[in-house]
């Protein structure tokens, strides 16, 4: 009988480019998941902020339904509801104060928070902008709800300061790459029946 020849192996070259090979792949699969984690949670974040500007937006058209024909023209700074959410016709962004359930800000989860609230800062804000509309009896609203973009290096960057809501007012318009804003824009008509 004869002696079994030497089987063939692996040699060490084989081996190392197989690993290289391998690495490689890994290594894009991490970079991939990175990706998708980070993309997962901005449409999370632009789900959230939607939703808390449809709130937003159906308060400031319920309160045009109470906006009697008996009150004078938008222009008048006292003649739209709003006024009782700190909001005036023509001033610009302004942040609300707090209308029933509805605040300024929310968390992550969508729970509000209070703007005395010391212990916790909102992850999302809502901004209220309401100017003269094509006529006497029409404003246009638009509700900017705010957020700090989201990195690798800082998961949860939120502004430290509680009131960051009210602060961020210009910040957001003029530093849009450290925020990310959902806008809704609608008209408010006054409410003509009798």
């Amino acid at each position: 009988m004869r002696a079994a020849r030497h089987t063939r192996g692996y040699s060490l070259v084989e081996v190392m480019m197989a690993l290289i090979m391998l690495t490689i792949g890994c290594v894009g699969v991490a970079a991939l998941a990175t990706t998708v984690v980070l993309a997962n949670q901005d449409v999370r974040d632009f789900d959230m902020a939607t939703g808390f500007a449809r709130a937003w937006m159906d308060r400031l058209q319920a309160y045009s339904m109470v906006w009697p024909p008996s009150l004078p023209p938008p222009a008048e700074p006292t003649a739209f509801p709003t006024m009782a959410l700190g909001v005036m016709p023509g001033a610009g962004w302004q942040a609300p104060t707090t209308a029933g359930s509805l605040t300024r800000g929310i968390d992550p989860i969508g729970t509000p928070i209070q703007p005395d609230a010391a212990d916790r800062t909102p992850h999302y804000c809502a901004q209220i902008s309401l100017q003269a509309g094509p006529n006497d009896r029409l404003l246009v609203a638009r509700v900017r709800v705010i957020w700090r973009r989201t990195t690798l290096a800082a998961p949860n960057p939120i502004a430290a300061a509680p009131n960051w809501c009210q602060t961020s007012l210009n910040d957001a318009t003029n530093n849009p790459q450290r925020y990310r804003a959902v806008y809704l824009s609608s008209l408010l008509r006054q409410n003509t029946a009798p």
